[in-house]
């Protein structure tokens, strides 16, 4: 089903978060901002299409996309993900957390949560285990190489190295 466009305005900058991708080798980039909820612009911001279904808040802090697949962190939600570049959202988990923080690594996904550290997900959500970074309350993720970088509210910035692992 097509997504309705976004005729009102919407407070898109909440915790603003704002990614630009060239998704499907499309000529003009998508992007996806979150806020009150995950919207999605297909002409550099002139309209945006609200992209909700599923999920059970629209307070987003956090979004992060690798082709297709977005993860979008809540307040108080949990983690939920999207395989099909929006249009629907699964809850993933995590969901008496407050997840501030995501990121994606090829099939791992990385969420950053207040007061429990990061945890990630080698099988789309199903299931999480801890990364060893434990505690902090987690505000940033970013992954560069094989490392894993978590900003932190009390304890600066945290690296570990990504574990490669086969679920399968």
């Amino acid at each position: 089903p097509e997504m309705p466009v976004v005729t009102k305005k919407y407070k898109l900058c909440k915790n603003c978060v704002m990614t630009n991708y060239n998704i499907n080798n499309k000529n003009q980039p998508e992007t996806f901002a979150s806020g009150d909820g995950v919207f999605l612009s297909t002409n550099n911001g002139t309209n945006w299409i609200a992209a909700n279904t599923g999920l059970t808040t629209t307070s987003v802090l956090a979004l992060a996309v690798s082709g297709t697949n977005l993860i979008a962190g809540t307040e108080g939600g949990g983690a939920f993900l999207s395989t099909n570049n929006g249009t629907s959202w699964t809850a993933t988990g995590l969901t008496n957390l407050q997840v501030q923080a995501v990121a994606i690594s090829g099939t791992n996904l990385f969420a950053g949560t207040e007061g429990g550290g990061v945890f990630l997900s080698t099988n789309n959500g199903t299931s999480w285990t801890t990364t060893g970074l434990t505690g902090p309350d987690v505000c940033a993720l970013a992954i560069s190489g094989t490392n894993l970088f978590a900003g932190t509210w009390s304890h600066g910035i945290l690296r570990r190295p990504i574990v490669v692992r086969d679920d399968h």
